[in-house]
């Protein structure tokens, strides 16, 4: 059995490690113009950076002010959480 580890890159990817393979796995994160206040989202807090932990919120304020970054889009959640998006996980469409 091979156990492999998952961490977050500064380059906004994870880099996923083990005994036989060092892999780098990218992923899109949303531009601010996709991120509405009402959505669910995926995010990272700034103390879970390192770890990789994914934490899902509300969107209540978007905080960054740049149309991209390449971390993700700050938000703050209606728990008045703040994090940087890494992936919509319910659009407002899809809730009417």
């Amino acid at each position: 059995m091979t156990l492999y580890t998952y961490r977050t890159t500064s380059r906004g990817g994870f880099c996923v490690s083990s005994s036989t393979k060092n892999a780098y796995i990218s992923f899109i994160k949303p531009e601010r113009k996709d991120i509405k206040p009402g959505m669910l989202v995926a995010f990272i807090q700034k103390h879970h950076k390192h770890s990789g932990e994914i934490t899902e919120g509300i969107v209540k304020s978007i905080l960054t002010s740049a149309p991209v970054h390449p971390h993700g889009i700050k938000i703050m959640t209606d728990e008045n959480k703040v994090g940087r998006v890494v992936e919509i996980l319910e659009d407002l469409e899809d809730l009417d």
